[in-house]
């Protein structure tokens, strides 16, 4: 908040608003605050304003802008429908879905401007997230309530007053006089109300001018994270900066629905349903998404129908770019070329990369080094106020398999260096996600080299509360005593375990080793990160003890039943390579939660997945759960280092 501006009569009114905002029979939300509820009025009541308007130029009745402007003040309220369209001829043609996190955050916009006018309020977060289009959803929003609003588009300025609309070249900002509201004395002179001021400059390598942030300009600012456009005057401003969340998958199959190039995609790639190896398009992207279809439908259900097939490229796109839309789109649209953008950024994904991300968020400056929104997606937590003037953001890769993929390169790094990443991210707010990843691959390593050979299990033991096929185990910490089972460890190879979807009838090993350490090729794996076996045989048995590891830095697990079928997958291919020696095999699985030590955990659960109890006429895949907490050094971060490192970096670049 303003400081200057904040009193704890405001607080009171921010709560006030909190529970008002959503009300339509509310007249006012400001009913209870007479500075902003005058500045609403005066917003809306343009005859007391003065203006010299020599600089600029009324644009005619058949403009699309005026068009635009006409369309959306005459539109009551409640009927701004959930997909927006621009007039004819408009340019740049939009066709939008109005996201519900639109309508909160224009709220919470309004609010700010006339609650804390000389503030502004800065949009970012992950790029191709829908700044841009959450701009053009506010102008719409402030024309239908016939606000004053200069509207800066890649320094094309447009003025909407009164009952017209005006341009005016850049050249002529700083002479060409902005609409002047009246001032109010009692507050040094300083104006009564505002021009709400929307600036959309991606492309701009500065912050905007001066003239555009200072009074009668109340500044919206949309731009992707890079503080060379916005740092100095969100900070002398003391303006809100928040951002939107992430898309999920409803919004983004609604979305596809007003894609511009779904219509030509379409008639690419009907003719060739249903699905078959037999008929492949000749079109690139369709050629692309029949080859994803092939590889994931069922082959006895091919897929026949474009809503199914669609809603499948969704998922994989998803599982592939994240949840920003315009990767998702890409993804389908436009599949070669997004691809080989990410695969140029992931090979710079190494240990170098990595800390210059981290030393860059000390900063708080919520900027990637050239191309980082292609590894990592930046967005608010779910857990911040709404009447918060900063979201609380929160950082971690664009999606599983890219985080896979960064995991892999990583193998290649130094201990010590694994250790040292987890440690700066571990002390850096909203990275938990990140550090949960690096700690996964400093396990993996320990298991693999056989460090933890003298750690000590303990049973997770399961309550008596009736979920049998959804079971809890916990542990209370430290524990009371540890267990008679110990971990066998030795110096392993690591190897890729494929658990793909056809794994059963293309890629079923035919025996495990014993000395390597299976690393899940999965995307997602919801019950484990790794495993090993341990194998034994007499006289009439063999004897496997199966080894599966997950490891968290959270104190509530919890798993998704998928996993089980791998576990299946997994027990199935041992039995089979037992059947040369014809010989009973008989199976132990231990689950094994691995946790980095601290001494302020007090107890720790993992919840297995609904599941538990089915499938197990041929492979039991339920048994005992174990703890393992593993001291992992802290590295000293030296800022000095930091900078040092920042320089290689960007000479290697």
């Amino acid at each position: 908040m303003d400081p200057e501006n904040t009193t704890m009569a405001d607080a009171h009114d921010d709560e006030q608003y909190v529970l008002e905002a959503s009300n339509p029979k509310s007249r006012s939300i400001f009913r209870h605050m007479p500075a902003a509820q005058e500045r609403e009025l005066n917003n809306a009541n343009h005859s007391e304003w003065e203006w010299e308007d020599d600089f600029w130029t009324a644009l005619v009745d058949n403009n699309p802008w005026v068009q635009l402007k006409n369309q959306w003040a005459q539109t009551p309220e409640n009927e701004i429908p959930n997909v927006i369209k621009t007039p004819p001829r408009f340019k740049p043609t939009l066709s939008f879905l109005v996201r519900d996190s639109y309508k909160e955050l224009f709220d919470r916009i309004w609010y700010r401007g006339f609650a804390h006018p000389r503030t502004g309020v800065l949009i970012t977060g992950q790029p191709g997230i829908g700044k841009t289009t959450f701009l053009w959803y506010t102008l719409i929003r402030l024309l239908n309530r016939r606000q004053p609003v200069l509207f800066v588009r890649n320094w094309h300025l447009i003025l909407f007053f009164h009952d017209g609309v005006f341009t005016t070249p850049r050249s002529n900002l700083g002479r060409a006089c902005l609409p002047t509201p009246p001032a109010d004395e009692a507050d040094e002179g300083r104006c009564r109300a505002f021009i709400w001021t929307l600036l959309e400059l991606d492309g701009a390598q500065g912050e905007p001018e001066t003239s555009l942030l200072e009074d009668p300009c109340f500044p919206v600012q949309a731009s992707s994270p890079n503080p060379k456009r916005y740092s100095k005057w969100v900070r002398v401003s003391n303006a809100a900066k928040w951002g939107l969340p992430l898309w999920d998958k409803v919004e983004l199959m609604q979305g596809l629905e007003l894609q511009q190039r779904l219509y030509q995609f379409q008639r690419n790639f009907e003719p060739y349903l249903p699905i078959s190896p037999k008929n492949i398009p000749l079109e690139r992207s369709a050629r692309v998404a029949h080859g994803i279809l092939l590889q994931r439908q069922n082959e006895d259900e091919p897929i026949a129908e474009l809503k199914g097939a669609f809603s499948i490229l969704v998922d994989d796109a998803i599982e592939e770019y994240g949840l920003a839309a315009r990767d998702i789109y890409a993804a389908i649209f436009a599949p070669a070329e997004l691809a080989d953008d990410h695969k140029v950024v992931l090979h710079k994904a190494c240990y170098e990369f990595l800390k210059l991300i981290v030393e860059q968020l000390w900063d708080e400056t919520m900027a990637y080094p050239e191309a980082g929104d292609r590894i990592f997606c930046a967005y608010p937590s779910p857990e911040t106020s709404t009447d918060s003037p900063r979201s609380l953001w929160l950082l971690n890769f664009k999606s599983t398999r890219i985080a896979k993929r960064v995991m892999e390169q990583l193998r290649a790094c130094a201990q010590d260096r694994l250790e040292e990443l987890y440690t700066a991210y571990r002390v850096v707010p909203g990275l938990s996600v990140l550090v949960g990843w690096f700690f996964e691959a400093l396990a993996v390593r320990y298991l693999i080299c056989g460090q933890l050979k003298n750690m000590d299990l303990a049973e997770m033991r399961r309550p008596s509360d009736g979920l049998d096929n959804a079971p809890t185990f916990k542990i209370d910490l430290p524990p009371s005593s540890k267990c008679r089972v110990s971990l066998p460890m030795a110096r392993r190879s690591d190897c890729i375990l494929e658990l793909s979807e056809k794994f059963n009838r293309q890629t079923l090993p035919t025996g495990f080793r014993s000395r390597c350490f299976y690393i899940p090729d999965a995307s997602n794996n919801p019950l484990f990160d790794a495993l090993f076996v341990e194998e034994s045989t007499d006289n009439t048995a063999l004897h496997f003890v199966l080894w599966m590891f997950q490891a968290t830095t959270g104190v509530d697990h919890k798993g998704l039943r998928e996993g089980y079928s791998s576990a299946q997958k997994v027990m199935l291919a041992l039995n089979k390579s037992a059947q040369a020696v014809s010989k009973v095999v008989r199976f132990e699985i231990r689950y094994v939660l691995i946790f980095p030590e601290d001494n302020k955990r007090t107890t720790a659960s993992w919840h297995m997945p609904e599941g538990w109890t089915e499938k197990l006429q041929s492979l039991d895949h339920r048994e005992k759960v174990y703890y393992l907490d593993i001291p992992i050094p802290v590295c000293a971060l030296d800022p000095l280092a930091f900078l040092t490192l920042q320089l290689d970096f960007a000479a290697q670049s």
